[in-house]
């Protein structure tokens, strides 16, 4: 995973409010994603975001989707 990802994400999502973490494997599906996102209300996590991290130049955008459907 990206160290520069890793950045932009706590940006955009603060870390008073989600927990970001790096390469959890999902229970349902054994994927594992770059990133999971989850969002803190009310002492529960209700909100899950899943982020892969690939290159545009060596990867299909097709691909990228797949796996993110996958993951879910």
């Amino acid at each position: 995973a990206s160290s520069a990802t890793f950045g932009i994400l706590h940006n955009y999502f603060p870390i008073d409010k989600f927990l970001i973490t790096a390469e959890q494997t999902q229970i349902v599906s054994m994927k594992r994603p770059d990133y999971t996102i989850e969002k803190l209300e009310n002492g529960d996590f209700t909100f899950h975001l899943f982020v892969v991290v690939k290159s545009l130049i060596i990867s299909k955008f097709s691909l990228i989707m797949d796996q993110l459907h996958d993951t879910i």
